[in-house]
């Protein structure tokens, strides 16, 4: 699914019902989860929302198998201040699950 048009469908629910739209985002170490990515995901949410939008960072958990890692927290603190900084709140998804390949 384009981003763009993501983000354009979104807006619409956002003008027709007023309620903040909440978007998933699962950070993979090295992938998607450095301080340049969390500051252009910010602005972008910024300008089409405003402050009507919210991030749920969902770090990634390991599994058997598969060649992505999780973040450190160091780099997933970094990443939410870096949010935080654009004017986006976010939060932080509590894990579950990280012994069982979940």
């Amino acid at each position: 699914y384009p981003i763009e048009q993501l983000i354009e469908d979104s807006k619409s629910y956002f003008k027709e019902t007023g309620r903040r739209v909440t978007f998933e985002y699962t950070l993979l170490a090295g992938v998607n989860d450095s301080v340049y990515q969390a500051r252009s995901l910010g602005r972008m949410l910024k300008r089409a929302f405003g402050s009507g939008a919210h991030v749920n960072v969902i770090p990634w958990n390991n599994v058997d198998g598969i060649n992505h890692t999780r973040p450190s927290g160091n780099v997933i603190h970094k990443f939410c201040g870096a949010l935080a900084a654009e004017g986006v709140n976010q939060s932080i998804r509590r894990t579950r699950g990280l012994e069982s390949n979940a």
